[in-house]
């Protein structure tokens, strides 16, 4: 069953696509986050026999606060919060995680089933984060070197493709395939293996162009 839960991990913790992911802005800071339909569609692709979702309890936190003048309550501060449970069941291994959402009880607009769907979302997300699937939501790129979900390029990769780089020059043609590499690197997971591809390739296309290729020692 470990064996099984690895494997398991290893596929949902690749990323999700660009093309679903969005942006919010949260005081001033953008926020990037998928919506929770894409994680159910997910995860009925990837989890081999399925898996099974569930609330497990709802409880209403906080209270409204009241601010007395004399005999009258001129100042009401609300602060409740709802806050779900929801776990998430591996229908193959029987594994499964819960997780917490919570939202204002008090919204001053109550879209799409407001404190309740808010609160299911979030705790259904966090939940599907701790078998691997949207983990990289919560991540930086330190934190996901750390954990083992980025391999990162190796010092001698990362100065060999400089070398390079340097001496393609200014070379139009060059210059896009640069970028294309360098884009498909900042997307891949292993990237020690993604440098390695994209050295190769640039030596390769640097030799069509007839541009003498620099010796790495």
């Amino acid at each position: 069953m470990p064996d099984q839960a690895q494997r398991l991990f290893g596929v949902l913790s690749k990323p999700f696509a660009d093309e679903v992911k969005a942006t919010k802005k949260i005081q001033g800071n953008e926020h990037t986050f998928v919506e929770w339909y894409h994680y159910i569609a997910r995860g009925w692709r990837e989890f081999p026999e399925g898996f099974s979702s569930e609330i497990r309890s709802v409880t209403e936190i906080g209270k409204v606060w009241g601010e007395d003048e004399g005999d009258m309550v001129s100042k009401v501060r609300d602060d409740r919060q709802l806050l779900m449970v929801v776990r998430v069941t591996d229908m193959q291994t029987g594994i499964y995680h819960e997780a917490t959402g919570t939202a204002p009880i008090r919204k001053e607009k109550a879209m799409f089933g407001g404190a309740a769907a808010e609160a299911e979302s979030q705790a259904l997300r966090r939940a599907f984060a701790k078998f691997g699937m949207g983990l990289e939501m919560y991540m930086d790129e330190e934190d996901k070197e750390q954990a083992g979900i980025i391999k990162p390029a190796t010092p001698e990769q990362v100065a060999r493709m400089k070398q390079l780089v340097k001496a393609c020059g200014k070379h139009k043609d060059l210059k896009a395939i640069i970028e294309s590499l360098r884009g498909n690197v900042n997307e891949a997971l292993d990237k020690e293996f993604a440098t390695d591809l994209a050295i190769t390739s640039l030596e390769g296309e640097m030799a069509n162009y007839e541009l003498e290729v620099p010796d790495p020692t």
